[in-house]
């Protein structure tokens, strides 16, 4: 069984690594933020054998290699067509607004060293003020392509987030180019509301998910609630409202 749960989440970078590999930090800056909370944790590894195959011959153009910039102006494309656009998440436009996402590149092209930009990432995070970075979403378009090797990660991030004694305090939120969740079929429309234009981790603090979920009733409604926009949308749109988002690169 797929253990599901609503996840909120709001986005966020680290200073470079002695070895300067590491993360291109870019700043939040006015109008540009993000908010995301939907449903499912990650999918129990090896139960779908398809994904492999989808995942080699339908990489979508946006997990090409690109610079920084561009990597973090198309997730910001991204969110407001449908973070905000589509109304997925209620508490979004508060902190997209805000400016309180720290976006952060990851270079990594191995499991291990995203592991370590990770970790700085938690690190910074925890150590950050709310009112200056509420949530860091960690970029990596280089490594864990393939969903089911980034679905086997999201392991690995959880055992990290206990051998830091974060696990109660952060909560890492996950998004792919080739999301889909347990129960559905590879191209279900459902499967978009956690589709991004790159592999990323969404961190964000305990806190912020209380606080959004004491002031709403409507928590509990908003997964259910998404599914229903997304198949109402139809894949066709869904997929020509991404297109849009290329093509503005």
């Amino acid at each position: 069984m797929v253990q599901k749960k609503t996840i909120l989440s709001w986005l966020g970078t680290m200073p470079p690594g002695k070895d300067g590999r590491l993360i291109a930090a870019f700043p939040q800056g006015p109008a540009h933020g993000l908010h995301s909370p939907w449903g499912a944790r990650h999918v129990p590894p090896g139960i779908w054998d398809e994904i492999d195959r989808i995942g080699r011959h339908m990489r979508p153009r946006s997990c090409a290699p690109v610079n920084d910039q561009v990597v973090v102006e198309h997730t910001r494309r991204w969110i407001s067509s449908f973070v905000i656009g589509l109304g997925l998440c209620p508490f979004a436009r508060r902190v997209f607004e805000g400016g309180r996402i720290r976006y952060a590149i990851s270079h990594a092209r191995d499991n291990n060293t995203l592991s370590n930009d990770l970790a700085g990432e938690l690190h910074l995070l925890l150590a950050s003020p709310s009112t200056q970075i509420e949530t860091t979403l960690l970029i990596h378009p280089h490594v864990l392509g393939n969903f089911l090797d980034y679905n086997d990660f999201l392991g690995i991030a959880d055992q990290l987030l206990e051998e830091l004694r974060l696990g109660g305090t952060i909560q890492v939120a996950s998004f792919h180019p080739h999301y889909r969740f347990a129960g559905t079929e590879p191209n279900a429309s459902e499967n978009y509301t956690n589709r991004s234009p790159y592999p990323m981790l969404h961190l964000l603090r305990e806190t912020s998910i209380s606080q959004a979920a004491d002031a709403s009733d409507e928590v509990l409604e908003i997964p259910r609630r998404n599914i229903e926009t997304m198949r109402n949308l139809g894949q066709q749109h869904i997929l020509k409202r991404l297109e849009t988002l290329d093509a503005e690169q």
